[in-house]
């Protein structure tokens, strides 16, 4: 085989080439994790000299295109890498759109450390690739620029070119902020599917987008800086086919949480059967529960466990990445005396009771292993409430928090119900107030070392400094402006209030629950489902829209009671709109008018909820009542999840 060390420019920039996916292959299957993680290392590849990224095998393709490359081929198979080739062939593509959105008929030029002119860089210029034949719709997509008009994004496992472009332009509308973490950043959806969904994101959000210097910086990163081997397939070698099945029929990635078992147990200076009896009395138990757990995650469930773990225990000053874990606990780890290195211990005091504590705070109480007492089911839902609103970055805190709970003697179920009324104010107060839970990791990585890694910060005093304000919550929930010397709530102005598609529906529904089991005592029934499950259309519980999205039934009455539909659709998505019902009741609901809907609840014996009261007593349900149950909930939300 021919061997090449070379940058990305030789291969992505001559525009008269062309590579080729084989029909032997497998189509594009990066998730937005693998590609997360790309972006981060293009990140760091800003401030480095050279930075590899791998080995891609290419071989002569019997289809030739125009000309020939530094590498003296003229059109190419790629037989592996091709994942990372096409995603970095879409990332810089989405350079170039973000630049020329931001920047209206310039094009996007750079100037690169080898060349004396700066570089311009147009969709055009970049190597052709054609790709698999199930990936082919979704790259027409993409190359013809009809991506801009396509209106969902898929939030499910299946992996597409369309969905790796997407995400591309969401990092770049989030900022920099985005680009430095592993986690994967929440894609905001498009419910109402009027316009494209990049025009929806840009309308609808508030956005701190990277700036162009940035983007020229990432570009010139991207082409320059990332190399990659080269391993070019000759008539001499087997045949293409053969090389392929050898590189993929036996590869299995170890995870991270493979590593660090492996590692701890060397450590122990233990082998054989002492070896295996360290694992079986102390590790094993724990790590079968959260291997064999239901958890609908992204990611294994012990490498999410491992990385949660690293952070709340504040083991590291740096950014904690998903595959950095095994790296940094081994710098901690070394780093204590060798009298404070007994894995034996080790495993007892800390890392089981963390993995136990980590299962109850990740599935809402619903899992409890080896705690000192079972958790009241008041517990078990603010745990749900927070992972739901969250849904993964306060992980950490809850997980520390349950850990710590767990091996005082005089625990009991109160002092820990309080401190996670902390954390579960700072989740619901930063919703409410619409600020972006992803990325948030890097806040909380932060928080974690404060509080538990030897800094100043208490549980309480991080929830008082990092929550959002009254008048933030007020603002976003009610739509206010404020105005000098006018108090912001005395100001009726409600325009396109979308709480609900800010929130979502579970998130919604985690919001419902704390004022339902605030409010109603005996009769609040959990509206919360259990982390790691999945409420449908035919679940348990439902988010009603009381005024409703279809409204052809309410037209009538609409008309006689003098209120114009656009300002009964800007209040559509406010909370006061919103209700949470029994599934089976909110599909006989449907798109009914008022006094049907009123009917149905109270045929269906719907508990009084103090909640529902106003809209069921209601003759009719306008703007204004609307508005005055957005106010009476968000006053209940401010005191429910108070800080102060």
């Amino acid at each position: 085989m021919k061997t090449a060390q070379t940058s990305l420019i030789k291969l992505l920039f001559p525009e008269g080439n062309c590579f080729q996916i084989p029909p032997f292959q497998r189509n594009y299957q990066w998730g937005t994790e693998k590609i997360q993680k790309l972006v981060s290392d293009i990140r760091s590849a800003t401030f480095e000299n050279q930075h590899w990224i791998g080995v891609a095998l290419v071989g002569e393709s019997a289809t030739q295109c125009k000309s020939g490359t530094e590498l003296g081929h003229t059109c190419m198979d790629i037989l592996d890498g091709q994942q990372r080739f096409l995603t970095l062939r879409l990332w810089c593509t989405a350079l170039i759109d973000e630049f020329e959105r931001q920047n209206p008929g310039q094009s996007l030029t750079v100037r690169l450390t080898n060349r004396d002119e700066p570089v311009k860089f147009t969709r055009e210029k970049f190597v052709d690739i054609q790709v698999h034949a199930l990936d082919e719709d979704d790259w027409q997509l993409v190359k013809s620029r009809r991506v801009f008009k396509e209106k969902k994004f898929d939030k499910g496992n299946s992996s597409s070119v369309l969905k790796a472009y997407l995400y591309f332009r969401l990092i770049l509308l989030t900022g920099l902020s985005a680009m430095i973490e592993d986690e994967v950043v929440e894609v905001p959806e498009n419910k109402e599917g009027i316009t494209g969904l990049i025009d929806h994101w840009i309308a609808n959000f508030k956005w701190n987008p990277v700036s162009s210097q940035d983007i020229r910086e990432m570009m010139a990163a991207t082409v320059e800086r990332l190399d990659i081997s080269v391993l070019q397939h000759e008539s001499s070698d087997e045949p293409i086919e053969v090389i392929f099945e050898t590189l993929n029929s036996q590869r299995e990635e170890l995870g991270q949480f493979d590593l660090f078992r492996n590692y701890l147990l060397i450590s122990s200076k233990q082998h054989g059967k002492e070896q295996k009896a360290l694992y079986s009395k102390h590790l094993a138990t724990s790590e079968k529960s959260i291997q064999n757990a239901k958890l609908n995650l992204k990611v294994k469930p012990l490498d999410r466990f491992l990385y949660d773990f690293i952070i709340g225990q504040a083991i590291s000053s740096d950014t904690v990445k998903m595959d950095s874990t095994v790296k940094l606990f081994r710098s901690s780890w070394e780093s204590r005396d060798e009298s404070d290195r007994d894995v034996a211990n080790y495993l007892d005091s800390t890392l089981t009771p963390s993995m136990n504590a980590w299962l109850a705070a990740i599935s809402g109480g619903k899992i409890q292993n080896h705690l000192p007492f079972e958790l009241p089911e008041s517990v078990s839902r603010s745990i749900s409430r927070i992972e739901e609103i969250s849904r993964g970055p306060l992980t950490p805190l809850v997980a520390r928090v349950i850990f710590d709970w767990s091996r005082r003697s005089d625990a009991g179920p109160t002092e820990l119900k309080q401190e996670l009324h902390w954390i579960e104010s700072f989740a619901v107060r930063r919703l409410l107030a619409g600020h972006a839970f992803s990325p948030l990791r890097r806040e909380i990585m932060s928080a974690c070392r404060e509080i538990f890694g030897g800094g100043k910060l208490t549980l309480k005093k991080w929830a008082l400094t990092a929550s959002a304000s009254d008048l933030d919550i007020r603002r976003a929930l009610m739509q206010t402006v404020a105005k000098d010397g006018v108090d912001p709530l005395e100001i009726d102005h409600v325009t396109n209030n979308e709480f609900y598609i800010r929130a979502g529906s579970r998130a919604t529904r985690a919001v419902f629950d704390g004022i339902v089991e605030a409010k109603e005592g005996q009769l609040g029934s959990r509206l919360v489902a259990q982390p790691g499950t999945r409420e449908t259309k035919g679940g348990r519980i439902w988010v009603e829209h009381l005024y409703p999205q279809t409204n052809d039934r309410w037209l009538a009455d609409l008309r006689a009671w003098g209120v114009d539909v656009s300002r009964m659709n800007s209040r559509l998505h406010a909370l006061g709109n919103l209700a949470v019902i029994p599934a089976k009741i909110d599909i006989t609901l449907s798109n009914n008018c008022l006094a049907d809907k009123q009917s149905t609840l109270r045929e269906a014996a719907i508990p009084e909820w103090k909640t529902l009261k106003p809209f069921m007593k209601a003759r009719r349900w306008t703007p204004e009542a609307i508005d005055e149950r957005t106010r009476s909930l968000t006053e209940d939300c401010l005191k429910i999840w108070k800080v102060s």
